[in-house]
């Protein structure tokens, strides 16, 4: 598989959030620098260095971008990321035994069909910075923090920049 250098980005659509935190059987699943791991079952396919991680239906989605940086003391990476993105409403958090951030939301607004809630999170190691964002339709969903939290709690950083599932 070829890797782009600069960036990857994964897209992960998910069936029921309550059935996938709960899934039994997961499988790792890498993004350069950055490894995590996802339901067995889910197909992947990859299209313009978009990986997409599919089950059989979808109400949920995720997308993970992962970046190369120069090399830097992993807080300073998180605190100048969220300096650039000058927005409230971040809570420090850890993933991948690395700082990381996490910002939640709700987008109910009237121009929009349905309402959706939004966990975006960041974070570096010094090596690869990252940005993953889960959203989910509210009507009907259990909420998307036990699949995040599932998800983040595989996460690691690999020490070999091989990447694919």
């Amino acid at each position: 598989m070829k890797m782009m250098p600069s960036m990857r980005v994964v897209s992960l659509g998910l069936a029921s959030v309550a059935s996938l935190a709960l899934a039994e059987e997961w499988s790792d699943a890498r993004v350069l620098g950055v490894e995590f791991k996802l339901p067995s079952d889910w197909q992947e396919t990859v299209r313009q260095d978009t990986h997409r991680f599919e089950p059989p239906s979808g109400d949920l989605g995720v997308e993970l971008s992962v970046y190369p940086v120069t090399p830097r003391e992993p807080e300073l990476c998180v605190s100048q990321l969220l300096k650039a993105l000058n927005e409230p409403g971040w809570e420090r958090a850890r993933a991948g035994g690395a700082p990381a951030a996490r910002k939640r939301s709700r987008d109910a607004s009237p121009d929009k069909k349905e309402a959706y809630e939004t966990v975006t999170y960041l974070g570096c190691n010094g090596r690869f910075k990252w940005v993953m964002t889960l959203s989910s339709r509210l009507e009907g969903s259990k909420g998307i923090q036990p699949l995040a939290e599932r998800v983040l709690k595989s996460m690691h950083y690999a020490t070999a920049e091989a990447g694919g599932r």
